[in-house]
């Protein structure tokens, strides 16, 4: 599946990432995948893949896309039932850009946009951590179906964390440059735009298989469980909807 960035405005242009670039697992590691995608339950575990599944999806649906209008769409029931950002990535770059253009712009107007652009990069980058941190191998050492999970969320934390880091540093007159595009692909490099995609898509197909072969399981066992987390339960069951 191709997957195509287009980030609209003056702030950034870069045209195309597509699915010719996505750095993904060979072949071979994922036959590995498939054949050993259902692994075994433990209530720590599901929290992990939950957690690791809704910062994938989050990550990948905000950055890459516009926060969807169709209702009846899988990504507009995921982001409104999670609480994903309000504004996604390509529209605060748009309207950052438009803004610092206007010949009123001011730094107070340019670092509240400024703002509200690195709130959302924190926003996600925190939920990434919290998966990281979260997720318990069902193998040691990791295999390969929990090796790719952890790759997923490491690419897409590098990229937030290092979009972040070009955002912060920008001045008002880099931002009123028209170069200011270029200047983010050199700071975070095109490879760190494209290489979590591939391993999102394998690590969603191994997350969401085992997250609804024991969604039941989890129901049952997960209450009287005191070893867990409630907040992490409850967090749990408003990403796979258990709470409904």
């Amino acid at each position: 599946m191709k997957r195509v960035f287009t980030i609209i405005g003056s702030i950034l242009a870069i045209v195309l990432i597509s699915g010719a670039i996505i750095v993904a697992p060979g072949i071979a590691e994922r036959q590995r995948i498939a054949r050993s995608r259902i692994a075994e339950f433990k209530n720590d575990r599901y929290i992990g893949w939950a957690l690791a599944l809704n910062a994938i999806q989050e990550a990948n649906d905000s950055f890459y896309a516009e926060r969807p209008t169709d209702k009846n769409s899988e990504e507009f029931k995921r982001a409104e039932s999670r609480g994903y950002p309000e504004k996604y990535f390509p529209t605060l770059v748009e309207e950052f850009g438009i803004v610092v253009q206007k010949e009123y712009s001011s730094n107070y107007i340019f670092n509240q946009q400024k703002t509200e652009l690195t709130n959302y990069l924190g926003k996600v980058l925190s939920d990434l951590k919290q998966a990281q941190n979260s997720y318990v191998d069902s193998e040691q050492p990791a295999n390969a179906n929990d090796a790719n999970v952890r790759a997923a969320l490491e690419h897409y934390y590098t990229l937030f964390e290092k979009v972040q880091s070009s955002i912060q540093k920008m001045t008002l007159e880099e931002a009123q440059s028209g170069a200011l595009g270029q200047r983010i692909l050199n700071d975070v490099g095109e490879d760190e735009f494209s290489k979590p995609i591939g391993y999102g898509q394998v690590a969603i197909e191994y997350l969401d298989a085992n997250l609804k072969r024991y969604s039941g399981t989890f129901t049952e066992n997960s209450s009287n469980d005191e070893s867990l987390s409630q907040e992490l339960v409850e967090k749990t069951e408003i990403i796979m909807g258990l709470n409904k």
